[in-house]
């Protein structure tokens, strides 16, 4: 196999989000989707109820399933995801929390969603992070918050991550509470986020450019060298020109900013570059303009730092800046975070948090968060967690801070099941030093921290993409076999996420009539594994396309037998992958007698064993995957051409041997073309008959003239024996 490299994001965020808006403009359309109600209810994972059966082993607190109301009932709980197949009702008592530990669904009803319970009873939503989901509903369903002509009103609170499907589709029951605090863009008007929360207002040296409390509002601005403008999902997007120094940005409000462009940013006289007094993600974007954010002083915001497909640098060595960054998380990727500071490097934007609370940081994707020198490294941070690859390097003169040191890596997971079986990550507490198992190290010296993932950067892969002509697959199946990593589906289509260095197991199964000839994985080698039309290759340090071209193959027929000239078989769909190769041997290890016995009065003329194997080649090599078949789901056909030895005979039968049970087949005999036809579903031991064969057989032609000829014969002999006896009467006389 062929891998080419790929340069190109599988998956480019404007163009999914631009597919997204057009595909929700007639799923919207639709009021309401005609659904079902659950089959299938899991909780973490586990599977609470199936087809009507609780599974009240489950072994998770809180947690119950009423199979007559059809309610999956919570109390006390705390979960990290919750799954419907249809339409799902959580029926709630006390407060509970749903606080997703990956970026898969906190909450996902392939359906309707109700939320009900007893009165002043809570369900918390938190995703791991504010772009990923929530609370996912089919489209055109609808969340319901509270029961009509109830007393007893919940509270839903949404606390981190985004809702999808859920606008202009959300009923909140009078007296009932649904709070949607959680930072991130987009808005009550979005088809996927949060509502709007507080209206933004952004101000560039303090100069207003963004305001959402006006009439009109005013979502766009520009300067001299500068642009902002309303982008996807509600966020702004800032384009600085390179070699131009902003000024300063405050603002207020909740939502989005994204940084594009070569960025330069003065610093207020509260040495911030970047002031927001409420929650609003800061990131960089993707966009065709090359270039890094380059902050003169701090970041301040309740939301999140992202440093996606940026660079982001606080102050400099000559300069450093007076502020760090004071936010709710940062997460380090696509892109390194560097910070010269004179005070404290990274801390929570809260001084006074409530239990629990802090800033959670996160580096991966081979990216570095790196406080090049401070006075205080953190404060108030409750967990630094590396993975991919990340590194977290923090220099300080005075003291590190505490926190939570963690590394997270996947494991070498089977990816056949369904997305809901698919395993976590494995997270755990770093201890100073190395350790392979978990890959990660740390190292802890005065004035120096240094925490570092081991584990290879996760890189796509993907096929049939939507225009990407090097990934499509036709006449026949691929899939992800095992790998370290994730897989994850939206729009009807399957990423998988991958560590770069490790070894990926993939399935490239033909249809029936069509074997693997060539195909792509960006230039790497692919070697064939022992597993039926599996492929094994280590992934690269890059996307890839996966491409796989099946072009048509006839089936083998084997025949080892004199008094059989020929076979040709006709195989019903779907029953094999690939070619059949069917073998026909001329035998005599059979169970004669029982054979005879069940001829009967027939004359069996050949003991035969058919034989039965489904190909798959291996690519281009002469060997190719075998797999012996017994038995089909559905009959094949099956004619073979008999030779003139065995030809001229009458009443051809087809008996079968098949775990010692012998049966009649039916079959046809063609005394034209010579050819015993008959369908069968088992490949063992046959037995062909006919009847007894007659050397001279009278047929019994001609029987009137002979007994005619009989007649006169008779009548011959009666008149002369008449003659005779009146000629000796009349002598006598």
């Amino acid at each position: 196999m062929v891998i080419k490299y790929s340069t190109k994001r599988i998956f480019n965020i404007s163009k999914i989000v631009l597919c997204a808006a057009l595909a929700m403009i007639g799923l919207f359309n639709i009021n309401k989707v005609i659904a079902a109600d659950a089959s299938i209810v899991k909780v973490n994972g586990v599977t609470i109820y199936e087809d009507g059966s609780y599974n009240s082993s489950h072994g998770i607190s809180g947690v119950s399933y009423n199979t007559t109301q059809k309610t999956l009932d919570l109390s006390s709980a705390s979960l990290e995801s919750i799954y419907a197949n249809g339409d799902l009702t959580i029926n709630i008592a006390n407060n509970n929390a749903v606080d997703a530990a990956t970026s898969q669904i906190a909450v996902e009803a392939r359906g309707n969603l109700t939320v009900i319970g007893a009165n002043g009873s809570s369900l918390n939503i938190a995703a791991k992070s504010a772009d990923d989901r929530a609370i996912e509903i089919s489209a055109g369903s609808t969340l319901t918050v509270g029961k009509p002509a109830v007393s007893d009103f919940v509270t839903l609170n949404i606390q981190r991550g985004r809702n999808v499907n859920t606008v202009d589709n959300t009923v909140i029951v009078d007296g009932n509470t649904y709070n949607y605090t959680a930072p991130g863009g987009g808005g009550g008007g979005e088809p996927i986020g949060p509502p709007a929360g507080d209206p933004l207002s952004l101000s560039i040296g303090g100069l207003v450019v963004i305001d959402e409390t006006a009439d009109p509002q005013v979502t766009s601005a520009s300067g001299a060298g500068w642009n902002i403008s309303q982008g996807f999902m509600g966020s702004y997007l800032l384009s600085i020109d390179k070699g131009v120094t902003l000024d300063y940005i405050t603002g207020s409000g909740d939502g989005s900013l994204i940084i594009i462009g070569d960025a330069n940013i003065a610093e207020n006289e509260d040495g911030y570059s970047i002031n927001m007094n409420g929650i609003v993600n800061i990131s960089g974007g993707e966009s065709d303009v090359a270039g890094d954010v380059n902050l003169v002083g701090g970041i301040f915001t309740k939301g999140t730092v992202n440093t996606y497909d940026r660079a982001f640098t606080i102050g400099s060595a000559e300069s450093p800046s007076a502020r760090g960054v004071a936010a709710s998380e940062v997460e380090v990727s696509m892109g390194d975070l560097t910070i010269f500071t004179t005070s404290t490097a990274l801390e929570y934007y809260n001084p006074t948090p409530a239990e629990g609370d802090g800033l959670v940081v996160r580096s991966s994707a081979g990216k570095k968060l790196d406080v090049k020198s401070s006075v205080t490294a953190t404060n108030n941070v409750t967990t630094m967690t590396v993975s991919g690859g990340g590194k977290i390097a923090l220099n300080y003169s005075s003291s590190l801070g505490i926190f939570s040191p963690q590394a997270s890596h996947w494991p070498w997971v089977d990816m056949t099941g369904t997305e809901e079986e698919n395993p976590l990550p494995i997270t755990v507490a770093c201890e100073e030093g190395t350790s392979l198992a978990n890959k990660y190290k740390m190292i802890t010296s005065e004035g120096n921290f240094l925490l570092e993932s081991t584990a290879g950067t996760l890189y796509q892969l993907g096929w049939n993409i939507p225009g990407a002509d090097d990934s499509v697959v036709t006449n026949g199946t691929v899939r992800v076999i095992a790998a370290n990593g994730y897989r994850f589906t939206s729009g009807g289509y399957t990423d998988y996420s991958i560590e770069a260095g490790s070894q990926v197991t993939i399935e490239l199964l033909p249809d029936y009539g069509y074997q693997y000839v060539s195909g792509g994985l960006n230039g790497n080698q692919t070697q064939p594994e022992e597993g039926k039309a599996s492929y094994s290759f280590v992934m690269p340090s890059n996307n890839l396309h996966l491409s796989a071209i099946f072009k048509p193959k006839a089936d083998t027929i084997k025949i080892n037998d004199s008094k059989i000239k020929s076979a040709t078989i006709n195989m019903p769909a779907n029953e094999i992958n690939g070619n059949a190769e069917l073998t026909v041997n001329d035998t005599t290890d059979v169970d004669a007698k029982g054979f005879k016995a069940a001829a009967g009065n027939l004359v069996i003329a050949d003991y035969i064993d058919l034989s039965l194997n489904e190909v798959i080649n291996k690519g281009t090599q002469e060997s190719a995957w075998k797999t012996p078949i017994t038995e089909l789901d559905k009959p094949m056909a099956v004619n073979m051409k008999l030779d003139d030895s065995l030809q001229g005979q009458q009443d051809y039968t087809v008996l079968r041997d098949h775990n010692g049970k012998i049966t009649k087949i039916d079959s046809q005999y063609d005394a034209k073309t010579g050819v015993l036809s008959f369908q069968t579903d088992a490949f063992s031991d046959y037995a062909i008959a006919h009847t007894k064969a007659v050397a001279n057989p009278n047929t019994y032609d001609g029987i009137t003239k002979y007994f005619a000829i009989g007649l006169i014969s008779f009548a011959g002999l009666i008149g002369t024996a008449t003659y005779l006896i009146k000629k000796k009467t009349n002598f006598n006389s």
